[in-house]
């Protein structure tokens, strides 16, 4: 199967964006999918060669607010070729009516889910962070240090750890794991901690997409409002049910995956 992904993020400054990516194509690999292109985010008018099976438009925290619709569009520009819209945040955005033309939507948590248009077939995969080797394999060390703060895409304020500048998401990973707890303002720093097995507390980010992913997981009373309350309430213990739900999402990614052959 020949794939030619949209909204390529592998060269963002961003750690998360960058293991996403790395997901993506090792999960593509896995299945025997072969990409022949990769579009950048931000191209206006995606290339999609002829010889393409399978358009993967990645979502991830891009569409939101009416942006980045130009990914949506691939769906009317090649509506010969089975394109799948996958890996989103869905958040306050217009009905789109080319949705219609995707073979599947997915969106990684039910906040997105429920603001999905009615006409949409809908089905919610954990983002595809939570398989890619590099954290799925991580093995955590013991910790050295006692809490961990992270920027925030909307008020970076004074932090301990970027998710920006990381050439190799595995330093990101590494720099979280020697904390006894975490409090992040991410949605890819959830993703660690709950990978890692490391209590955490959080505040929004610039879409539902925290939220959405912590109520997914039974701990929504960890999310707080602003900074300075996630700061002064960082749980002690992580919830066995964040264990189960990483486990969980483990499997519906590689289904995901396994179930693109089929389209």
């Amino acid at each position: 199967m020949n794939v030619t992904i949209v909204s390529d993020t592998s060269e963002s400054s961003h750690f998360g964006c960058k293991l996403v990516m790395e997901a993506i194509n090792e999960q593509l690999k896995r299945i025997g999918a072969k990409v022949i292109k990769s579009n950048k985010l931000g191209v206006i008018k995606p290339e999609v060669p002829n010889n393409t099976d399978l358009i993967l438009v990645n979502g991830e925290g891009s569409v939101h607010h009416g942006r980045n619709v130009n990914l949506l569009s691939v769906s009317k520009l090649y509506p010969k070729i089975p394109a799948v819209f996958f890996n989103a945040v869905w958040d306050n955005n217009p009905e789109w009516e080319c949705l219609k033309d995707f073979k599947l939507i997915t969106v990684r948590e039910s906040e997105s889910f429920k603001q999905l248009p009615s006409f949409v077939n809908g089905l919610i995969v954990p983002d595809v962070a939570f398989i890619a080797n590099k954290l799925a394999s991580f093995k955590k060390p013991n910790p050295t240090k006692e809490i961990c703060i992270t920027d925030n895409v909307i008020d970076e304020g004074i932090y301990d750890l970027s998710a920006k500048n990381w050439k190799n998401p595995l330093g990101y990973i590494k720099n979280m794991s020697n904390y006894s707890r975490v409090c992040t303002g991410r949605h890819h720093g959830v993703c660690v901690a709950a990978s890692l097995g490391i209590p955490f507390s959080a505040w929004p980010s610039n879409t539902h997409k925290i939220y959405g992913m912590m109520n997914d997981m039974g701990v929504p009373h960890h999310h707080y409002t602003t900074k300075k309350e996630a700061v002064k309430n960082v749980p002690s213990n992580f919830d066995l049910k964040i264990k189960q739900y990483v486990k969980e999402a483990k499997e519906k990614i590689i289904n995901f995956f396994d179930n693109l052959n089929n389209l």
